[in-house]
């Protein structure tokens, strides 16, 4: 995407509306250097912010991850007292889904890399 003539990176990412999505979302906004794709299950209702449960797929929120940059994903339910259903959903099969959506639909040459830590404590991300 060009904005003012410069050339930008796009970067999507889940849970947009959680503890850390919000704060990447709000850093790299403040950057002007950066098309951001949102997605959340956005129980705050943010007109910004695609609503989408990615733990159920769908090409309606898959098609977002067509031609990003980068895919930043951290929507999941991280509550230490969390039910295996709940984790079950929101971590294994939304992360199973997350990387399923960029390979059907991001560019050629996609490789997934995978997060050097994964925050332990907190509340559903999103």
């Amino acid at each position: 995407m060009r904005i003012a003539g410069v050339m930008t990176k796009s970067i999507l990412i889940t849970g947009a509306t959680g503890n850390l999505g919000s704060k990447l979302r709000s850093h790299f906004s403040m950057t002007g250097a950066y098309e951001l794709r949102l997605l959340c299950l956005n129980r705050s209702r943010d007109p910004a912010v695609i609503a989408a449960d990615l733990s159920i797929y769908g090409e309606g929120w898959a098609q977002q991850f067509a031609d990003v940059d980068a895919v930043i994903d951290l929507a999941g339910d991280s509550g230490p007292g969390s039910f295996w259903a709940s984790i079950q959903s929101f971590n294994i099969d939304l992360t199973l889904n997350v990387f399923e959506a960029p390979r059907r639909h991001a560019r050629r040459g996609y490789r997934p890399t995978f997060p050097a830590w994964v925050p332990i404590t907190g509340k559903l991300l999103c």
